[in-house]
Protein backbone atom coordinates (compact mmCIF):
# COMPACT_ATOMS: atom_id res chain seq x y z
CA UNK A 1 0.00 0.00 0.00
CA UNK A 2 1.84 3.34 -0.72
CA UNK A 3 0.56 6.44 0.91
CA UNK A 4 1.55 9.99 1.36
CA UNK A 5 4.01 10.31 4.37
CA UNK A 6 2.85 14.19 5.06
CA UNK A 7 -0.91 13.26 4.86
CA UNK A 8 -2.71 12.22 7.85
CA UNK A 9 -3.59 8.22 8.96
CA UNK A 10 -7.15 7.19 9.92
CA UNK A 11 -7.72 5.44 12.85
CA UNK A 12 -7.97 2.34 11.38
CA UNK A 13 -5.26 2.91 9.13
CA UNK A 14 -2.73 3.09 12.20
CA UNK A 15 -4.74 0.20 14.22
CA UNK A 16 -3.77 -1.56 11.01
CA UNK A 17 -0.47 -0.97 11.00
CA UNK A 18 -0.06 -1.52 14.63
CA UNK A 19 -2.01 -4.72 14.77
CA UNK A 20 -4.47 -3.71 17.22
CA UNK A 21 -8.19 -2.61 17.61
CA UNK A 22 -8.98 1.07 16.44
CA UNK A 23 -10.50 1.57 19.95
CA UNK A 24 -6.92 0.26 21.74
CA UNK A 25 -5.05 3.27 19.11
CA UNK A 26 -8.07 5.96 20.11
CA UNK A 27 -8.17 5.11 23.89
CA UNK A 28 -4.04 4.59 24.07
CA UNK A 29 -3.49 8.03 22.45
CA UNK A 30 -5.70 9.97 24.98
CA UNK A 31 -3.89 8.45 27.82
CA UNK A 32 -1.02 9.19 26.40
CA UNK A 33 0.83 6.08 26.31
CA UNK A 34 0.56 5.86 22.30
CA UNK A 35 2.65 8.91 21.05
CA UNK A 36 1.52 8.73 17.23
CA UNK A 37 -0.38 12.00 17.02
CA UNK A 38 -2.75 14.84 18.32
CA UNK A 39 -6.33 14.62 19.23
CA UNK A 40 -8.59 17.53 20.20
CA UNK A 41 -12.48 16.88 21.94
CA UNK A 42 -14.73 18.87 19.61
CA UNK A 43 -17.86 20.37 20.63
CA UNK A 44 -20.27 17.39 22.11
CA UNK A 45 -17.57 14.97 23.61
CA UNK A 46 -16.27 13.49 20.10
CA UNK A 47 -12.45 13.38 19.15
CA UNK A 48 -10.74 14.25 16.10
CA UNK A 49 -7.25 12.30 15.58
CA UNK A 50 -4.57 13.49 13.89
CA UNK A 51 -1.97 10.72 13.15
CA UNK A 52 1.14 10.96 11.69
CA UNK A 53 2.50 8.50 9.43
CA UNK A 54 6.18 8.95 10.06
CA UNK A 55 5.24 8.46 14.01
CA UNK A 56 3.54 5.47 13.44
CA UNK A 57 5.99 4.17 11.20
CA UNK A 58 8.85 5.39 13.80
CA UNK A 59 6.55 3.84 16.68
CA UNK A 60 6.64 0.55 14.23
CA UNK A 61 9.86 0.61 13.69
CA UNK A 62 11.38 1.07 17.12
CA UNK A 63 8.89 -0.96 19.42
CA UNK A 64 7.47 -3.37 16.09
CA UNK A 65 3.86 -4.09 15.88
CA UNK A 66 1.74 -5.56 18.57
CA UNK A 67 0.94 -8.52 16.72
CA UNK A 68 4.71 -9.44 16.74
CA UNK A 69 6.15 -11.96 18.63
CA UNK A 70 9.02 -10.09 21.74
CA UNK A 71 6.54 -7.60 21.32
CA UNK A 72 4.70 -5.44 24.26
Amino acid sequence: MRYDPEKRLSVKEAAERLCVTEDYVRRAMRQGTLNIGSFVQNTGGRYTYHISPKLVDAYVGEHGSFGQEGTL
